[in-house]
């Protein structure tokens, strides 16, 4: 990931991000099996967007 595109393309879109200091993928066998906080944050985006346009 180039971390320097990833934040450009933030501020294109307004929106923050989080950088997490990582070497590699999120393996299963690594204990990353959910990713709740991502999920949280994705729902909430997609009821403000359904909101905002009536749905």
């Amino acid at each position: 990931m180039d971390v320097e595109v990833t934040k450009r393309l933030s501020n294109e879109l307004g929106v923050s991000t989080q950088i997490i200091n990582h070497n590699g993928h999120f393996l299963d066998t690594e204990g990353y099996n959910t990713f709740e906080f991502l999920k949280d944050q994705i729902i909430a985006i997609l009821n403000k967007i359904n909101t905002e346009i009536g749905m």
